[in-house]
């Protein structure tokens, strides 16, 4: 089977990722095309799901998710969401915006990352479609940790997961061994697992220093979600990081952490706000780095980015921001945290009139 190393598909039929090249040309930014990359080019108008596909397409569709992660995102990878009855192909193609391409980025070049933005954008299910992929295409070992502010919360995110498995082809669907809070593909050490991880008091960090240990046995890649509003959050997150570099020059290993804001007047959104203005922030000129560049930066920054995007930056407009304010009862200290992305405590004398008037001007304006 013959492959080019340059093609890319500019009539995929997931706009997303043409409206993306389209943003990213206008910017300026040279390699603006790499997500629409396509190895194979018998693929090119090849429908995945297809109930009539042939063996000789699907071999071809799964030696190409194999090698391309982009592929994957824009021609197999569906949001479930809409779907009246949870099956192969329900749901709608995967959203490619400024914030999903950048974590997808980080993801490509193993760079360990902390992504904050507006509710309702995709910034969990950019991490559930990397594990599915993990899951489907990694090696036998790979295994995954989902940890969240409680059980029940990365118990649910390991549904959605499984929720957006079924949405895939038949052929592309792996067999896997549920347990409450685990998935294992069968006849393979592929594991997934979620927790949550509690912390009394400050006289219980070295139990769970050496609980997250046992936990993380040959993990390669932990996604810490709502990390600004888990309690002792930096003892969790020291281990984790401790583990994280022990084991690095061996395996390919990264932390994903996605969040809102929260309080600052508390230790844990302390920490998460104190942790952030260590990083170095995500700028879209990367793209156009050197594979030199690119390593030279990421030593600088000690392999680990700061994402932030507002809302009005992922393409959605004021008609959704106020469809928003409405599911959140119009509570300003909600709206303000997860739409805003502001630190509480907010004393800005700006009022929220005001702030919905330069959203709009500012959307009008991007």
């Amino acid at each position: 089977m013959s492959y080019s190393s340059e093609y890319f598909d500019y009539d995929t039929k997931n706009k997303s990722f043409i409206d993306m090249y389209e943003f990213l040309k206008k910017r300026g930014i040279e390699n603006n095309d790499f997500f629409l990359k396509l190895y194979d080019q018998k693929l090119v108008d090849v429908d995945p799901f297809d109930p009539d596909i042939s063996e000789e397409n699907i071999e071809r569709i799964k030696s190409e998710i194999s090698k391309n992660y982009w592929y994957y995102l824009r021609e197999i990878a569906r949001i479930p969401v809409m779907c009246e009855r949870l099956d192969v192909g329900c749901g709608q193609y995967f959203m490619l915006h400024r914030g999903t391409l950048a974590q997808a980025w980080c993801f490509e070049n193993n760079i360990s990352h902390y992504l904050e933005s507006s509710r309702q954008c995709y910034r969990e299910m950019g991490v559930i479609q990397r594990y599915i992929w993990d899951f489907i295409c990694g090696s036998d070992d790979v295994n995954s940790a989902i940890i969240d502010l409680s059980n029940s919360e990365a118990i649910n995110n390991l549904n959605k997961l499984k929720k957006a498995i079924l949405t895939l082809p038949k052929y592309l669907q792996p067999e896997y061994i549920l347990n409450t809070n685990k998935i294992k593909r069968k006849n393979q050490n592929n594991i997934i697992t979620a927790k949550s991880v509690h912390v009394r008091n400050d006289q219980e960090a070295n139990k769970t220093e050496t609980d997250l240990l046992v936990f993380l046995k040959n993990t390669h890649y932990v996604w810490i979600n709502n990390f600004s509003f888990i309690r002792h959050n930096a003892i969790i997150h020291s281990a984790i990081e401790k583990y994280m570099h022990n084991l690095h020059k061996c395996h390919t290993r990264s932390i994903y952490i996605t969040a809102i804001p929260g309080n600052i007047r508390n230790p844990y959104g302390k920490y998460a706000y104190d942790f952030i203005q260590k990083l170095s922030t995500f700028d879209e000129i990367i793209y156009d780095a050197t594979e030199e560049q690119l390593f030279k930066y990421l030593q600088r920054i000690h392999n680990n980015i700061y994402i932030k995007y507002f809302f009005f930056e992922l393409g959605r407009d004021i008609n959704w921001f106020d469809e928003q304010c409405i599911l959140l009862n119009y509570n300003w200290t909600t709206i303000r945290r997860e739409l805003l992305l502001q630190w509480e405590p907010n004393d800005s004398p700006v009022s929220h009139e005001e702030i919905y008037s330069m959203i709009k001007e500012r959307k009008e304006n991007n």
